[in-house]
C-alpha cells in the first residue's frame, strides 16, 4: 500500500508538472489558476460536455441570458504507464456582455461538486430520476447565499442523498473581471460569445498498475458517468434586490473528441465499483476555490 500510495503521488505529481508546463505558454497572467491556464495554452480534453444554466431574472421582461457548465476530463501517462491520472474539471460560461457589468459585479456564486454517478445522464443534464426526490428536495431547501461577503454556505445532504458534496468553492466569486477567462474551449459546443472560467477545483484520479483499478475501463466509466453539479448564485444589480437562484446538472463528459478512445462495455455498470472512490481519488484544488473578479 505504501508503493502504491508513493506512485500514485509522483503520478498526480507528475501531471500537475504538465499544467505547469501549459502555464508557461499562456497568455494569461502567472496569478491567474493552472486549469485555465491549461485550457488557454490549447490544453486537450479526451472528453467534454456541457449543459445549460437558465437564472431568471426578476424582471421577467429582460431574462438573463443562459450560462453553461461544462465538465471535461483528461487523461495523463508516463510514457511507461506506471501511473496515469484522469482530471476531470467544471468550467463555467457566461455571455461575454454580462463579465464587468454592474449586474455581474453585484452577483455572487458558489459551487459544488458530488461524486460521479453509475447512471445514465439526460441529455438536458437534470438530475431526474438520477438523484432521489428526497434528496433533489434536500438540496432545494439548502441554506441560502450570504448577503455579504463571506464563506460559501456549508451544505450537508448526506443522509438524504447518500453522499454529499465533497468539493466545494469555499468563497463566493462573482464575474466583474475576463482577466483569468478564455474565450470558447476545446472539445466543447459553447455559443459564440461566451467567456469560459475555473469552475471549481480539478478532481485528479490517480491509478497505478499496483492497484485493481483497469485504467482503460475507470476510463469508459469516468466518460460516461453523470457528476452532479449545484450552482447557487445571488443576483442583482446597484441599487436593486439582491434575489436568490440555484440550479442542479448531472452532466456527463460523454462528448469524445476524435482521436480518443470511446468507452466501450455496458453502462450503467453491474456493480458500483467504478464510483469515484477517496482510495484512489486526489484532489487538485484552485488556490483560493473561486473564480473570475481576478482572484483565479
Amino acid at each position: 500500500m505504501r508503493l502504491i500510495r508513493q506512485v500514485a503521488v509522483a503520478g498526480t505529481l507528475a501531471a500537475q508538472l504538465v499544467r505547469l508546463a501549459y502555464a508557461q505558454n499562456s497568455s494569461l497572467p502567472e496569478h491567474c489558476d493552472l486549469t485555465i491556464q491549461q485550457a488557454a495554452a490549447g490544453g486537450f480534453f479526451n472528453s467534454t460536455g456541457t449543459g445549460e444554466i437558465q437564472f431568471a431574472r426578476q424582471d421577467s421582461q429582460h431574462p438573463l441570458e443562459p450560462w453553461y457548465m461544462t465538465q471535461t476530463l483528461h487523461v495523463t501517462r508516463d510514457e511507461k504507464d506506471a501511473w496515469r491520472t484522469q482530471s476531470l474539471t467544471v468550467f463555467l460560461s457566461v455571455p461575454e456582455s454580462f463579465v464587468g457589468s454592474d449586474e455581474a459585479n453585484n452577483t455572487n456564486v458558489c459551487a459544488y461538486r458530488m461524486r460521479g454517478l453509475n447512471a445514465t445522464a439526460h441529455d438536458d443534464g437534470s438530475c431526474d430520476e438520477l438523484l432521489s426526490d428526497d434528496c433533489l428536495d434536500a438540496i432545494d431547501d439548502l441554506p441560502a447565499m450570504p448577503d455579504s461577503d463571506g464563506n460559501c454556505p456549508s451544505v450537508n445532504v448526506q443522509d438524504a442523498c447518500g453522499q454529499g458534496f465533497f468539493l466545494s468553492t469555499a468563497r463566493p466569486f462573482n464575474f466583474s473581471s475576463s482577466v483569468c477567462s478564455i474565450s470558447g474551449l476545446s472539445g466543447s459546443d459553447l455559443p459564440d460569445n461566451y467567456r469560459t472560467f475555473t469552475g471549481i477545483g480539478t478532481v485528479t484520479l490517480s491509478l497505478t498498475p499496483e492497484t485493481d483499478d483497469d485504467p482503460y475501463a475507470m476510463y469508459d466509466l469516468r466518460v460516461r458517468q453523470p457528476a452532479p453539479v449545484l450552482i447557487k448564485a445571488r443576483l442583482g444589480a446597484s441599487g436593486s434586490v439582491a434575489y436568490q437562484q440555484q440550479k442542479m446538472l448531472c452532466i456527463a463528459p460523454n462528448k469524445v473528441v476524435e482521436g480518443s478512445r470511446r468507452p466501450v462495455g455496458d453502462f450503467p455498470p453491474s456493480s458500483a465499483s467504478g464510483a469515484e472512490r477517496p482510495r484512489t481519488m486526489m484532489l487538485v484544488l484552485a488556490v483560493s476555490l473561486a473564480v473570475a473578479g481576478g482572484m483565479l
